[in-house]
């Protein structure tokens, strides 16, 4: 049964992967690109820094150097443009998260470079630098890359260049050599041998004379999540200038307290729960698709502790009547926060409702739907056994992103009870039937079971 999961699983991140038409990348740095000095970060907001350019390298191979305006000459292509603390909470640190770079598959394996500047224009700049060449990596499963474009300190990552000349750019081999004698003449010219050659030592020293920053958090819906009447979130890739209306989603952080708690009444982040991040619906997504009920992005900064997703039916918390929820997520490593196996597929829970009413009637309080992911306005959907195959094995139709305990109790049910678990299986990554065995039943006249879900 565990080979079978396990290749379902397989085949169907092959056939999503197939699906999507484009790569969703998120380009970033974990050296500093610095000024001329050697020593001096770029500088750059989340809202505003020095230009950098992301560059196809043209089919000659080679770096080609701007033109008189800045722009890729020769048979080299702009990709994107972007700045120097894009995505970031912190300011003139040399670096960049940036994410939602849209490429077609066939682009796959493309050579490509960064050119960065020392002002936010190349007509303002007076030097500029170029990075190593990288080809453009696949997306996995989910469509989602990320790309390194400075991975350590003796990768070319100093605005050394001059502006203003077209005489030939030496190759990424050679470039940082190249840029290690113009500073030092430099500092020689400044008088300033001694701070600079000392940082320029320590840099083709191979230490590690940088910040390091941690890669973003990858996040996706890899099902379609639909609305409280079946029909898929509304919402498509901002990038396509559409204005049409994109369903909110939000990725909220877990309190001291542990779990994930009941909304408030707005829909906000109820208890000691904050809000990490939003995106949309349509986030990521190829620009000829509309109302996926999808998303793909990444964040940055990652997040610390545990996480979930909530997704409303509306652009925003005014217009929303229902929402979804997922199952929490600890980052770990590279790990996608993929929240259709987390259990998010569908908003059916109503704004405003309390979690120990029962909207359906089914004798399972809203707050127990949420749990075993079941629909609280339909009152035949419900956490149900749907066999016994015998005296210590028990089927039922399981939900996505919880996990399913079997307990045993050999106490008497009309006094005190004491459960004991026996064996648990869990989260899933979609939905599927399920069988909860005792592998040891006990020697006794008589023995009670039942099955608990966790929200995880």
């Amino acid at each position: 049964m565990k080979a079978t999961l396990l290749t379902t699983i397989l085949l169907l991140a092959l056939v999503v992967a197939a699906a999507r038409a484009t790569v969703d990348l998120t380009l970033y740095n974990t050296v500093p690109l610095r000024d001329s000095d050697g020593v001096t970060p770029l500088e750059g907001t989340s809202s505003g820094g020095d230009l950098v350019q992301l560059i196809l390298v043209g089919p000659n191979g080679v770096i080609d150097p701007p033109d008189s305006f800045g722009n890729p000459s020769g048979d080299d292509v702009l990709l994107i443009a972007t700045h120097v603390g894009a995505g970031l909470p912190t300011t003139n640190t040399g670096l960049l998260v940036k994410s939602n770079i849209l490429y077609p598959n066939s682009h796959v394996g493309t050579n490509v470079y960064v050119r960065f500047w020392n002002a936010s224009t190349a007509a303002a700049s007076t030097h500029y630098g170029t990075s190593a060449v990288f080809a453009l990596p696949p997306g996995d499963a989910f469509g989602l890359a990320e790309l390194d474009f400075v991975p350590s300190a003796g990768y070319p990552n100093i605005a050394n260049i001059p502006f203003g000349t077209l005489s030939a750019v030496p190759e990424p081999s050679s470039l940082f050599a190249f840029g290690a004698i113009l500073i030092l003449g430099w500092a020689i010219r400044r008088r300033r041998f001694t701070a600079t050659a000392s940082a320029l030592l320590l840099a083709l020293s191979g230490l590690p004379a940088h910040a390091e920053i941690q890669a973003p958090l990858d996040a996706t819906a890899n099902v379609t999540i639909l609305n409280a009447t079946g029909q898929p979130l509304s919402g498509n890739n901002p990038a396509t200038g559409d204005p049409t209306p994109r369903c909110l989603v939000q990725i909220i952080h877990v309190g001291p307290n542990g779990v994930p708690d009941w909304p408030n009444p707005d829909g906000s982040p109820g208890g000691d729960d904050t809000l990490y991040q939003t995106t949309v619906i349509g986030q990521g997504m190829d620009l000829d698709l509309t109302d996926t009920g999808r998303f793909s992005t990444s964040f940055y900064p990652p997040p610390t502790g545990r996480i979930y997703a909530r997704v409303f039916d509306a652009p925003n918390l005014a217009a929303a009547q229902y929402y979804g929820q997922s199952a929490t997520f600890l980052r770990q490593n590279v790990e996608v926060f993929d929240v259709s196996a987390l259990g998010l597929l569908a908003t059916w829970h109503r704004i405003g409702s309390l979690p120990n009413a029962d909207d359906d009637g089914d004798g399972q309080s809203n707050l127990a739907e949420l749990t075993a992911n079941t629909n609280p306005n339909n009152h035949a959907d419900l956490l149900a056994i749907s066999d016994f195959l015998n005296e210590s094995q028990i089927a039922l139709p399981a939900r996505p992103g919880r996990r399913y305990i079997l307990e045993r109790t050999t106490d008497d049910l009309a006094g005190t009870v004491t459960w004991t678990p026996i064996v648990e299986l869990g989260p899933l990554p979609a939905p599927q039937n399920i069988v909860l065995a005792d592998p040891n039943p006990p020697n006794t006249p008589k023995a009670f079971y039942r099955v608990r879900v966790v929200l995880p």
